[in-house]
């Protein structure tokens, strides 16, 4: 009988064990998988706030056509494989998507250079860019017509 009794409690305590041993690997998984979860999206939160241009200084220009049919997807698969974007095309879905521009892409052919970043080729797409270069070229004209008249 205290053969049955140390065998049951050896048995007992071997099942004890294990079920601590597998908490402690699925704690583990778990740290893991945070970690990994964690990296990933601080590299997908850089990439699509801290935007940076494929080329730096004068840049190249590229002529895309952009069609009504298009997703942005689309788009930013078409602007990856110019040579416009080096970033996969999800991380400009996310661009476009918290941009002040989300939702005005326009269809329609654009010239665009490589020394853009991806908001000042939302910019473009969306219509914007000429409006605020006229804008600005007004506000320097009459900058100039105010400095003239102090002079």
């Amino acid at each position: 009988m205290d053969n049955e009794v140390s065998t049951g409690r050896g048995y007992r305590l071997a099942v004890s064990g294990m079920k601590n041993l597998i908490k402690i690997l699925v704690v583990i998984c778990i740290a893991i998988a945070l970690v990994l979860l964690s990296r990933r999206a601080y590299k997908l939160g850089y990439q699509v706030f801290y935007q940076q241009p494929v080329d730096q200084g004068e840049g190249r220009e590229i002529t895309i056509n952009v069609t009504a049919d298009m997703s942005v997807s689309d788009i930013g698969e078409m602007l990856k494989n110019a040579g416009l974007l080096e970033e996969e095309p999800t991380v400009f879905r996310l661009q476009e998507l918290f941009s002040d521009y989300h939702g005005k892409i326009n269809p329609g052919t654009y010239t665009l250079r490589t020394n853009m970043t991806a908001d000042e080729m939302l910019r473009v797409l969306g219509g914007e860019a000429e409006e605020e270069d006229t804008d600005t070229v007004t506000e320097q004209t009459q900058e100039n017509a105010a400095g003239k008249e102090l002079v």
